[in-house]
């Protein structure tokens, strides 16, 4: 009998406002719809009343955080138009703010644990720290034994039935980092909102995580870590995934469009809208399948 393949949704997650309500419209239902498939959905989400050691000051902290949220912006500024300009050129080859640093500099405490389907790691929730929250999540996730983890946000709908068919019938190897792709600063990666990692490629990131750069948001700094990189071996292609940003946009999905996708990022500028959004979507979706 064929071994079943240990699979792991794992969604960047928060409870400061306004994601829980999103979360909520998005993801109802999912984590008990993926353990009828044999697929296993955490939530990741930081605690930061929990978050330092005693080494750090709440004031050093509080303004290291702040400068890094600053850095991480500017750098985001800067390299979202696409094209590799000198100043980026330079931060690429000489700005470094490895994880080491991070966590010592913020006195963030590196333990993980698990509530029900919650993992919870011990550091404040900002935007410049996804990529230490993922690290943690890869470390503990890789430990457990599972063997493809597809990283998305809460913003996301995954079908989580369409997602391990993929897997099994695509018979992707451990080495597998496929996502959708995009362009930062003439840099090529794989979007945070839906990226597939096997067990080898987990473990290539994680020997390398003393490397990571915490300047860069997450998903280009796992592209600049494990991607095209000779000493890496990696393999490396598209997931599809359909945006859709209105009403009106879900009112022009084809049912064909609905059925042949496991993915459906669901964002809009404001996130009433993506709450309202997301019901809609939730209503026509499963009317269709």
């Amino acid at each position: 009998m064929e071994a079943k393949l240990k699979i792991a949704v794992l969604v960047i997650s928060s409870e400061s406002p306004p994601y829980p309500d999103i979360e909520s419209a998005v993801w109802r239902g999912q984590p008990e719809e993926g353990l009828r498939h044999g697929v296993d959905v955490f939530f990741l989400r930081g605690q930061p009343d929990q978050a330092t050691s005693q080494v750090t000051s709440a004031l050093l902290r509080q303004s290291a955080l702040t400068l890094l949220e600053l850095a991480s912006s500017v750098v985001l500024a800067l390299g979202s138009r696409g094209r590799r300009s000198l100043a980026m050129c330079w931060v690429l080859k000489r700005v470094t703010l490895s994880d080491r640093l991070v966590t010592r500099i913020l006195g963030l405490n590196t333990r993980v644990s698990l509530d029900r389907n919650v993992i919870r790691v011990f550091c404040p929730e900002r935007r410049s720290l996804i990529g230490w929250k993922s690290l943690r999540a890869f470390e503990f996730l890789r430990s457990e034994g599972y063997e493809f983890v597809f990283r998305t946000n809460s913003s996301s709908f995954v079908d989580v039935n369409k997602l391990k068919n993929l897997i099994v019938s695509e018979k992707f190897p451990p080495s597998t980092f496929f996502g959708k792709d995009g362009i930062f600063c003439g840099q090529p990666f794989h979007s945070g909102a839906g990226y597939l990692l096997g067990s080898e490629a987990m473990y290539q990131l994680l020997v390398r995580k003393s490397s990571w750069n915490h300047l860069f948001l997450e998903d280009v700094a796992l592209s600049l870590l494990i991607g095209g990189r000779a000493e890496v071996s990696i393999t490396h292609g598209p997931l599809s995934r359909l945006d859709i940003s209105s009403l009106h946009e879900l009112n022009e999905c084809t049912q064909r469009q609905l059925r042949e996708n496991f993915h459906f990022r669901l964002k809009t500028k404001d996130h009433r809208e993506t709450v309202t959004l997301a019901h809609k979507f939730r209503e026509r979706y499963e009317a269709v399948l």
